[in-house]
Order: C-alpha cells, then structure tokens, then sequence
C-alpha cells in the first residue's frame, strides 16, 4: 500500500549509471520454457504488485502463468531461504518450512474462446500445505515432474517481522546529479529491540519500484546516535529516476487504444500495429501516472463475463517501432519491462530497418495494459542501460522500497526486522 507522503530528494556527487550485470539479472528472474508466457507474481491483496508477505499478519503470494503448450503437465514449487545478498542460506527447508517442503501446482483452466490456445496455471503461497516460520529473502522454484534440478521458473519474494522503525530522512542534492538522479537516506530507530552492535549486525537494501534488478546494498551503517541507525551516505542508494514508462493498452480487439496505429485480425489472432516510439533522451519531461514498468492482464472484450480474466485475455501479435536516423553504432535495443522479466532477452531485441530508418519488433503478449522502456547494450558489455533512450529527470515519481536485515553473532540467518515505502517525486 502506498501510505506515505512525497518527500523531496537527495542526489550524490558521483554520478551512477543505470547498469547491471546480465548475469546477475539473470539469477534474480528465471523462466527456462520458451512455451510459458505471461508469468505473474505479487501480493493479492496489495494492487502495487509487491512481493511482500508480513511473518505475523500473514498474506498471500500467488503465481500466474500460462503455458501455450496445451498438453497438461506437472508442475511442481518449493520455497528456498535465501541471506541478505541472495546466497543459499544455512538453514535446512525444515527448519523454515512447515508442512511440505515440495508440492504440486494443482489448480488449472484451459483457455476460453481464445485464438491461441493455453493452459493457465497458478499457486498461492503460503498455503495450508506450506507454511514459513521465518523471515527472510526467499524464492519461489517451480520445476517440472519431480526432477527438482530442473528449474522451470524462480521468483523473489521478502517475508518481514517489524521489529524497528524505518523513517526516511530528507537529504540535499546535490548540483551534479540534481536533474538525473534520486538518493534514499533513511533512519533506523530500535528503541523496542535489542540489538548488541549495529555495526555488524545490520544491513540495508534498497528497492526501486518493487524491482531487485537494480537493486543497491548496504556497507555498515553511517553512524549511530542513541537508539537511532543513520544511513545518510552519498552515492550508496542514488538511483537514476528515469522517467514516466510508455504505456500501451491492448484490452480491447474492438477498438484501438491511443498507442494503436491499426488493429486487423491475422490467420491466427490480432494484430496490433502501433505509432512509432521517438527517443526521449532529450525531450522536455511531461508527468503522467505509470504502474512503474509492470503490467496487468485484462479484456474488455467480454465485459458480462464471469470467468477469470486469465484464461479469456487473449494473446495478439503487437508490433513495436522506433524511429531513429541511424543505427545506433555498437549498440543492441531491447524492449524492457516486467514483461521481460525485467532483463535483457533476445525475444524482444528489436531489428533496425535501414530503409525505413526505423527499429522494429513483433512481439506475442497478453491482453492487458503495459508499462515499457527502450533499453540498450553497447558492444560487448553485457550490462543494460536505460538511459540511452529515455533520459532522466528528477521530477519523475519513483516507489522505493527499504529493507532492513538482522544477524546477530552466531545467528545462521538473515531475519528481516525493518520495511519502508515510499514515493520520491521532486516538487
């Protein structure tokens, strides 16, 4: 839930440019089958699409995806605990887990009325049959048959206890980095916990828009003041603000939304062609709501329907542009979002129309509403970048998301004791 105020911003003096190893993107989002689509997980009772469940008021996760390819299958999840900086953790399953320590995803519907066929599938977690006992950084694994090795998709989620306070702290920019860039600054107050030495036995990790991608972590805390944890550093959490996220609208096979240029049905479904996409770098930055690069799965094309709109949402063809003089020399574009798992992938790399002088992509999607950007890879760095094409601007409205974790000594996990929320948009 979104409760907190907008609070003015912070930038560092260096600047930071928003790119991550691919190898590293690739570990946090996994999906191994080029036959599943659409893969969807959050919190069902928080529309953010956060993928955070509380230890003591409980909550529910649950995983969406399709499979179009419809014979059934057996599709098995477990859950894994993970330490604050995502290796394995040293506890057995038992010893967070209750109940099953693996388990079948049972619940599926074949596809309605649709010009491509599918199987959707889901599970919430936890559930009667799986229960955590512990907070902490998790993955969800769901493999095929009973062959465990065998990963067919993994997603993150945080179990969190609040046991201290998390505020945030208004901080100064700086002059450099003042129109790029958001800085998070934030206090810690454990008046009501103990903790023996802060020092070493806190960290912090810091979230954009619900996304550990770019995620950004801790050293020790900057300093402490009685029962206060300052993390007031530069640099350490400064993030590029990006801005709005393009948007696109496929509910409807009926009319065309404001993106559609025409809108046809081909020999097997929609086709949706849309108007060309400009390169935002440089042009003035213009404020309208975006869901954070995140998508949701709907059709108006069945309005007294009272099926599920996961297996009535069809899948249509959509046909991306953007224009460009020139090739950019040395450099790959891709389309990035939710939808992509949030990493680079050659399924939505885009292809450049020298004749045209335009770069394009056919891709196969849901119907529903999306968020996008136009991301890029330059000669053989393996690292993404967002900015190449979309520009920052400090007015841009950005969640962020602060995590705390607590190992004492001797302590054989990371608990997470500390969350916080909330919107940075310069005024």
């Amino acid at each position: 839930m979104r409760l907190h105020p907008i609070f003015f911003i912070t930038f560092s003096i260096i600047q930071l440019t928003f790119k991550l190893s691919a190898q590293a993107v690739d570990s946090i989002y996994k999906v191994e089958d080029l036959d599943i689509h659409t893969v969807q997980f959050a919190n069902v009772f928080d529309g953010s699409g956060s993928t955070v469940i509380s230890l003591k008021e409980g909550g529910t996760l649950t995983l969406h995806f399709d499979d179009l390819n419809t014979s059934l299958k057996n599709f098995n999840y477990t859950i894994e605990q993970y330490d604050r900086d995502w290796k394995p953790s040293r506890l057995e399953k038992a010893e967070y887990l209750q109940g099953y320590l693996e388990d079948k995803i049972i619940t599926y519907q074949n596809a309605q009325a649709t010009n491509i066929p599918f199987v959707h599938y889901q599970v919430s977690v936890p559930n009667e049959n799986m229960r955590i006992s512990k907070s902490g950084n998790y993955l969800l694994r769901v493999f095929l048959d009973d062959d465990n090795k065998t990963t067919i998709i993994t997603r993150r989620f945080i179990v969190i206890e609040p046991l201290v306070t998390v505020s945030p702290l208004q901080s100064f920019p700086n002059a450099l980095i003042y129109n790029t860039h958001h800085e998070v600054h934030f206090q810690i107050d454990y008046k009501n916990f103990k903790i023996s030495n802060p020092n070493n036995e806190i960290r912090a990790t810091v979230l954009q828009n619900d996304r550990w991608d770019n995620a950004k972590y801790t050293r020790a805390p900057q300093y402490i003041q009685g029962e206060s944890i300052m993390y007031d550093y530069a640099d350490t959490f400064a993030f590029n603000a990006g801005k709005e996220w393009r948007y696109l609208d496929l509910r409807s096979t009926r009319f065309r939304s404001e993106r559609v240029q025409t809108l046809n049905k081909g020999e097997e479904t929609w086709n949706y062609t849309l108007f060309a996409d400009v390169d935002r770098s440089h042009q003035t930055y213009i404020y309208y709501p975006d869901i954070s690069g995140k998508f949701f799965i709907n059709t108006t094309d069945y309005n007294n329907s009272t099926l599920p709109q996961e297996i009535i949402a069809d899948y249509v063809n959509v046909n991306f542009f953007l224009a460009k003089k020139e090739k950019i020399e040395d450099t790959e574009v891709y389309l990035f979002g939710a939808f992509s798992d949030w990493k680079i992938d050659d399924r939505f790399k885009l292809e450049f129309n020298e004749q045209k002088k335009i770069y394009t992509k056919s891709v196969l999607l849901k119907q529903g509403f999306y968020n996008y950007f136009y991301a890029t890879t330059h000669g053989t760095d393996k690292a993404y970048d967002i900015s190449t094409l979309e520009g920052d601007w400090y007015g841009a409205q950005n969640d962020y998301t602060v995590i705390v974790y607590f190992r004492p000594f001797g302590a054989r996990y990371d608990r997470i004791i500390g969350y916080l929320k909330y919107k940075i948009q310069a005024q």
